[in-house]
């Protein structure tokens, strides 16, 4: 080889490449352009082939443990013995290029110098568009794993959007289990409370690390939404193993000399993907179906469009019931209940309606929307005051009322100011305490007992009753009867709805529980009885008290005035 030749065409090829305006951010793509420039210097060093492999490091904008590999056959009588020179750049990329001669060709020193230089050169410039690419990054990056973030998720996403394949994939919303504990945990084994924000980061790196090996990068998307929030777009036909992956994992930190292993538990929603679905749409619907599983206390749980539904519903009705109770488009409608041992009229359960628009609205449709949004306290208290309302109305007209209940639900319990708020709205209107009785679940019971007891007690001290409603729906009913002070016990309508049945078993149950209500010196009411061999299977059991469409279906305050006119029941014709 002409060593002067070579000198000019190296100094040559070196100010084209320096001087060249490479504005790609793909290696690939620099390299394709590259390679024009190189051929000649090829040919004339006898180089036959180039395989290049670049390993990227764990840094900060980019999880790492990936290589990328590319390279060019010149001819294929490549020889077997390569020369190797390996790079490490300011981003600790590293780079193996291997170069084989033409077979029977060996190189001299001064062409070996000359390929290493030119191999260097090619570098500086790989290591450039490395630093394109990372700050091209930057805004789509998680600084503290490498991940992509919030907005790296509508970046990356919107390419699988592109290509019109999201209906491949399936959203998977990570959260890991109780990591406020396990950092408190590794603080406590450190002796370094300081290093609390360490110690969190330190289990966020290592998870982020591990999901991002998991994944096929090629194809799929691993991000961080900040705190110990995931999210991946995972192929479906990878999504079990995905799952199985993810619930639990293993991980080993090294902090201050110590080696600390620890297992780290997930919640994960997931929905599988439909064509045509925004990445938006994907990812709220995966944060939504994790939300489930929390509330369900399962590990993983699936998008269920119908708990979607519903969950909608109680933002609606959060938003709208404010106005309507302010609007008292809410309004009470009073159930009998009925002693049919003399026929007449003993009591009546308080239910409430909303008239929305001239058009009711049932309460199995907004009370549990009610419970969830944590309007059902207001609701209660605002039924409280119409009852009362109601009962003012009445005594002042001349007409004697029955004792009306009232339902209490078991989150009203939790409100401090509960027993006030009741006796101030009985002291609004005068309302002797003997007219009221006040139905609590059994899920008050084990939910909060102590202030349960004191709102009881409180109620007896003002001549208010208290009923327990649905009895035997539960596990804790008995255990009700031992620790409260209840006046009433309404037996489920669920008893009475199988004693046509030859099976003897609801009727034997029904007698033993009669018995023990009547031992214990409680009135037993019977709650949903619809014929006439029911009424008579109460009163065989001493439940002279029943409630249910037999008598009468729940009646507007106007109807049930009335019926306080005219307290008796043909028992005979009735029904």
């Amino acid at each position: 080889m002409d060593t002067q030749n070579s000198e000019q065409m190296l100094n040559a090829l070196m100010e084209l490449i320096l001087n060249a305006e490479f504005e790609e951010s793909d290696i690939h793509t620099l390299y394709e352009k590259l390679l024009p420039y190189i051929k000649p210097f090829v040919e004339m060093l006898s180089i036959a082939k180039i395989d290049i492999h670049l390993e990227f490091a764990p840094n900060s904008y980019d999880l790492s443990g990936k290589g990328d590999s590319f390279g060019t056959t010149f001819r294929d009588d490549a020889g077997s013995e390569p020369m190797t020179l390996n790079y490490v750049d300011l981003y600790m990329t590293t780079g193996t290029v291997k170069l084989y001669p033409v077979a029977g060709h060996e190189w001299s020193e001064e062409e070996r110098k000359h390929i290493s230089a030119v191999s260097r050169l090619v570098a500086i410039q790989f290591s450039r568009v490395n630093m394109v690419h990372r700050i091209e990054r930057l805004s789509y990056i998680d600084l503290l794993t490498g991940l992509a973030n919030s907005p790296g998720v509508s970046y990356y996403g919107a390419r699988i959007e592109r290509n019109g394949s999201i209906g491949d994939y399936a959203g998977c919303f990570v959260n890991l289990k109780n990591f406020k504990f396990i950092t408190r945990q590794l603080n406590s084994a450190s002796n370094s409370p300081a290093n609390s924000s360490g110690n969190g980061n330190a289990v966020i790196r290592q998870y982020a690390l591990r999901l991002y090996g998991f994944m096929d990068h090629r194809s799929e998307l691993v991000a961080r939404l900040g705190g110990d929030n995931f999210f991946v777009l995972v192929r479906k036909e990878r999504l079990d193993r995905f799952l199985k992956f993810a619930s639990s994992l293993n991980l080993i930190l090294n902090s201050e000399g110590m080696r600390t292993r620890l297992t780290v538990d997930s919640w994960i929603g997931v929905y599988p993907a439909n064509d045509g679905d925004p990445v938006s749409t994907v990812l709220s619907n995966a944060s939504f179906a994790n939300e489930q599983a929390k509330k369900n206390h399962v590990p993983i749980a699936y998008f269920d469009p119908a708990a979607m539904d519903f969950m909608l519903h109680v933002k609606q009705v959060a938003q709208t019931l404010p106005a309507a109770l302010r609007a008292h488009e809410l309004s009470a409608f009073y159930q009998p209940k009925v002693n049919t041992a003399t026929g007449e009229l003993y009591g009546a359960e308080a239910l409430v309606r909303w008239n929305c628009d001239g058009k009711f609205i049932s309460p199995a449709e907004f009370v549990p929307a009610a419970e969830a949004s944590g309007m059902v306290t207001a609701i209660d208290l605002y039924m409280l005051d119409v009852v009362c309302r109601d009962l003012r109305r009445w005594l002042d007209d001349g007409i004697e009322p029955v004792c009306v209940s009232v339902n209490y639900s078991q989150s009203d319990f939790y409100r401090e100011t509960l027993v006030k708020d009741t006796l101030d709205i009985l002291q609004k209107y005068d309302i002797d305490g003997k007219y009221l009785e006040i139905e609590i679940t059994e899920s008050s019971f084990y939910e909060n007992l102590s202030a349960l007891q004191e709102f009881i007690r409180a109620m007896h001290e003002n001549g208010v009753k208290v009923s327990l409603d649905d009895f035997g729906t539960g596990y804790s009913s008995l255990n009700m009867l031992k620790s409260l002070d209840l006046d009433t016990i309404k037996l489920d309508k669920s008893f009475f709805e199988n004693l046509n049945s030859k099976d003897e078993k609801d009727r034997v149950v029904l007698r033993k529980v009669a018995d023990m209500i009547n031992e214990l010196q409680k009135t037993a009411v019977s709650e949903g009885v619809e014929d006439a061999e029911q009424i008579d299977f109460a009163r065989q059991i001493g439940c002279d008290i029943v409630q249910g469409y037999f008598f009468d279906k729940p009646m507007s305050c106007n109807d049930f005035t009335a019926r306080l006119l005219d307290r008796h029941y043909d028992l005979q014709q009735d029904g």
